[in-house]
């Protein structure tokens, strides 16, 4: 998952031979295309628990008696609770019923919100292998996009409000911005709101 850059090697406490050393560069763009290039196998009865848990969904009902509920996967590590979420993902997709956003968490960077920053990261477009430039124009052209295809106007003008407190949580930053303005934990509040 991640890019990497052999340093040398170098002597270690507890280590009879020099170890190697790398430096972290960033995370590596990976395709799941790519990495799920072999069909699954298998795994049938999961896939119909899930689909079976998201039934409520195609129901007709009012929106408050729908379940707005969470789908958890457990398993040990290597069991192929990605490749599952992968396959399953990719079906509820082609069905066009809705749309499905992906929050992964990072095991090696432990940030507050991770799993939204993530998603940001994925619906905005940002590379961490492009500049900062380029992230904020591609950030602020699919914000632009998003308040354009909204009816209503207060929860248009509340989210434009927000807009730098959710480039923020990616790591874009404007001097002149309301995030750039606002102490910790009103930053954290209008976070939580744009959110």
């Amino acid at each position: 998952s991640f890019e990497m850059e052999r340093t040398g090697e170098f002597t270690f406490k507890g280590f009879e031979a020099k170890q190697p050393v790398f430096t972290l560069l960033g995370h590596r763009t990976t395709n799941a295309v790519e990495m799920y290039a072999q069909p699954m196998v298998g795994r049938e009865d999961e896939l119909t628990r899930m689909a079976a848990f998201l039934q409520p969904l195609y129901e007709p009902a009012t929106a408050s008696q729908r379940f707005a509920g969470m789908l958890i996967v457990r398993g040990e590590a290597g069991m192929g609770k990605s490749r599952l979420v992968h396959e399953f993902i990719q079906a509820q997709q082609t069905s066009n019923h809705f749309q499905v956003f992906l929050g992964q968490t990072n095991p090696i960077l432990q940030q507050s919100l991770s799993p939204f920053r993530y998603w940001l990261r994925e619906y905005f477009g940002y590379s961490s292998t492009q500049s900062e430039a380029y992230n904020k124009r591609v950030f602020t052209h699919r914000f632009s996009q998003l308040t354009h295809s909204m009816t209503d106007t207060a929860l248009r003008n509340e989210l434009e409000r927000g807009s730098s407190m959710l480039g923020a949580l990616i790591d874009l930053h404007w001097n002149d911005s309301l995030y750039a303005t606002l102490d910790p934990e009103s930053r954290h509040e209008s976070t939580l709101n744009a959110l």
